[in-house]
Parts: structure tokens; sequence; C-alpha cells
């Protein structure tokens, strides 16, 4: 089984372009940190490109822009410290491609969780169409947490667990478990059909329920299942009529989350959710042992 040496949130990464949505972001990291004991990474990077004439390359001259990049950066920094009185808070800035750097810093600090923004209320709309929150969900080796503008303030009551019964999804909600403890809040493991499946696979297999139930110490999992209309319109129903607060789904090949994603960009997705998505994408190894 998994151990968690300390805390199972000690670091959260948080990006930012210092935007309204960065800045919802911002809010709900230093909520949870308060909770977790967690320290807060503000992290910027410049992405300012090259000014080319002619043929010739001339560098931008920096130095101004990064003055005034790192006095936004404490400001920022100020502000959470007055309103949480939590002081577990350090900033960082870089220049280059933010997906690449934002992942570089997240595996030089041994960072447990990521926090970003999305411009809508509708967080999976915003990933299909592509942005800089998709690179960073596809990339990161640990979860990342993507907050529509219009999500509750709140700490998490209820969270539903997205499932297609792959033996790596064990290991994302173990950590999920973990994740949420503090909280004491309830995990709904829930399978949606895209109404192609057999009859078997509508419902929860007992070796999953039995695999959770023996490996993940924690009693408040419930499982669920959902048929109605097409998975997106039975997901919908479902976090409106349980009242969940986060969506996490565990990232790898042809589950839930790359289902949705890799849809046609023209197909209509009537997906009007404004929960945040946690979003797994743990490498396993063939051949070791989830638990």
């Amino acid at each position: 089984m998994i151990k968690f040496e300390s805390r199972p949130v000690g670091k959260i990464l948080v990006p930012t372009d210092f935007s309204e949505p960065a800045n919802k972001a911002l809010n709900y990291a230093a909520s949870l940190a308060v909770e977790y004991g967690a320290q807060i990474i503000l992290f910027h990077v410049n992405e300012a490109p090259m000014l080319v004439a002619s043929e010739m390359a001339f560098a931008i001259d920096y130095s101004e822009m990064d003055k005034d990049i790192m006095v936004n950066l404490e400001q920022e920094k100020k502000k959470i410290i007055e309103k949480y009185h939590y002081s577990e808070i350090s900033i960082a800035y870089t220049k280059g491609v933010a997906a690449l750097e934002i992942i570089s810093l997240s595996e030089k600090e041994h960072v447990d969780m990521i926090v970003m923004g999305v411009k809508g209320s509708n967080v999976l709309n915003e990933i299909l169409i592509g942005s800089l929150t998709t690179r960073i969900i596809s990339k990161s080796t640990c979860p990342v947490l993507a907050v529509p503008m219009d999500a509750p303030s709140h700490k998490p009551d209820k969270v539903a667990f997205a499932t297609n019964f792959n033996d790596h999804e064990l290991q994302s909600l173990f950590v999920l478990s973990e994740m949420i403890r503090p909280f004491n809040a309830e995990i709904c493991v829930v399978h949606v059909s895209d109404g192609k499946e057999s009859h078997a696979s509508h419902e929860i297999p007992d070796f999953f329920v039995k695999q959770v139930r023996t490996n993940i110490p924690y009693d408040k999992i419930s499982f669920h299942t959902s048929t109605q209309g097409s998975v997106e319109d039975a997901l919908e129903k479902f976090i409106k009529d349980q009242n969940i607060d986060w969506l996490a789904t565990a990232k790898r090949k042809r589950n839930f989350f790359e289902r949705l994603t890799t849809r046609s960009l023209t197909s209509e997705l009537a997906f009007h959710t404004h929960v945040p998505l946690l979003a797994f994408h743990i490498h396993i190894p063939e051949g070791v042992p989830l638990f």
C-alpha cells in the first residue's frame, strides 16, 4: 500500500499571469493551503518574444519588465498573507515557455499539486479548445486542479471520481482519498456510460469495489453508475443531483477524460457545471504493483 511520509499535500504550485482567473486560482489554493499546512509557490513565466528587425534579432531589455513583475508578485503575496493570515507563500519568476517552465519547476520542487485558473465557467469546454491548462494536465506527474471562475469558494464536501475501472485509477483514487482526508469529504466513485458499452460494463464490477475497499483506508467512499443520455449529460446531472464540489479523474490512455478531450471540436457539449476539475496523471511502470 502507498504510504505518505508526511502531509499528502505539502507544496502547491500556482502559475499566474496576474489575470482574474489566475487570481481566483490563487485564492482557492490559499484556502486549501491553510487546511493542508502547505507551502504555496506563486510562479510567473515571462513569455515575451524576441524583437526581429530585418534579419537581425535584438533581445528585449527585460530590466524594467523584471522589476514590474517582481513587484506584482510581491503584491499578490502580500494580499494572500493579509487575507488568510498565512505566510507560507514564496514567489518565483523566470523567462521561457510557460508549460515547460511550470512542469520543470513542479518537478524540481517536488510539488504535490498544481492549481490553475481557467477563463470560463466551463472547465471541460475550456480544456477542449486547447489551453495552457491542457498542456500542464497532459505533462504533469502531480495532480492538477483546474478552477473555473464561477467555482464556489468553499472547501470540498463531495468529490466525484469518474472511473472506467482501469487498474491505474486505483492509485489515483488512493491519492485522492489522502488529499481530501483533511476535509472529511465524501468520494462518489461514478461510472458514466456512453451507451455503446455492454450491459455488464454499466455496473461497478465487484472486483473493483473489493480492490477499493481492501486497499484504500477511507470510509466515505460510495459507488454509482449512470446511463442517462450522453456521457456529458449523465455526468452533469450526477454532479448537480449529488451536489458535487470537485470532479476528479485519472488521465491515462482511453479513460473518461480522454474520451471527452479527444472528441471533435465541432461536437456540442452540454456541460455547464462550475466545479473544479482535479486531473491525475500518475505514471505506473509496467510490472509495478499498485499496492
